[in-house]
């Protein structure tokens, strides 16, 4: 069932009021997987966990990742005023020595987790674009994409998710929970967006932290 957290923020005393949702989808919602380049062939949708970097062994690996109720009528035409992407890297389980430099690129066509492959990966856009420093698979990896989320909700942008990967062919890169992952929920992909016109509301990233 689609985890929403309906909390309260208020931006600045005395200007209207904006609204936080976390968006946080389970298994028969979500919408992630990973594409590899020395496996074009194969899909990885069902997999509870997605990985992104360069592997010396099979190149280029990315996450895909779409959260689909981004769609839903009660974002139409919202001032975004952030997005923040969280991840859950899996403590070990990642390769190589972090840092790596990595990017989130929007797709610009559909897709469907189990069937996409490397071989029948949709386009992306280089604009706009999010770039990030991969540090450690230690807690929550949190990414801005406030820009990426401003473009769909705003500017009348198709959400068709976005693709995270290595701008630097070091051998390095994560491994991350999905929303297939079932013993522990919080640990999750989530959306935190934070957007006008609803009621008074207030959150932070200290309540889904608590959750680990």
């Amino acid at each position: 069932m689609m985890k929403r957290l309906l909390l309260s923020v208020c931006l600045c005393a005395g200007l209207t009021p904006a609204t936080t949702e976390i968006l946080q989808p389970g298994p028969d919602e979500c919408c992630d997987t990973t594409i590899v380049q020395g496996q074009p062939g194969d899909n990885y949708g069902e997999f509870n966990m997605f990985q992104f970097g360069y592997m010396n062994t099979d190149g280029v690996l990315m996450s895909m990742i779409r959260f689909d109720e981004l769609d839903d009528p009660r974002f139409d035409g919202c001032d975004v005023d952030e997005a923040t992407l969280a991840l859950w890297p899996i403590s070990g389980a990642g390769w190589g020595s972090p840092p790596l430099d990595c990017f989130v690129y929007p797709i610009t066509s559909d897709w469907d987790q189990d069937t996409v492959t490397w071989n029948t990966m949709p386009g992306y856009s280089y604009s706009p674009a999010v770039l990030f420093t991969y540090t450690t698979d230690s807690g929550w990896l949190y990414i801005d994409i406030t820009s990426i989320v401003e473009f769909w909700l705003e500017d009348d942008g198709l959400n068709f998710g976005v693709y995270i990967g290595p701008r630097e062919y070091i051998n390095c890169g994560a491994t991350l929970r999905t929303g297939e992952y079932t013993d522990n929920p919080n640990q999750r992909p989530a959306l935190q967006i934070v957007y006008s016109g609803a009621g008074l509301e207030e959150t932070s990233w200290g309540y889904i932290k608590s959750l680990n």
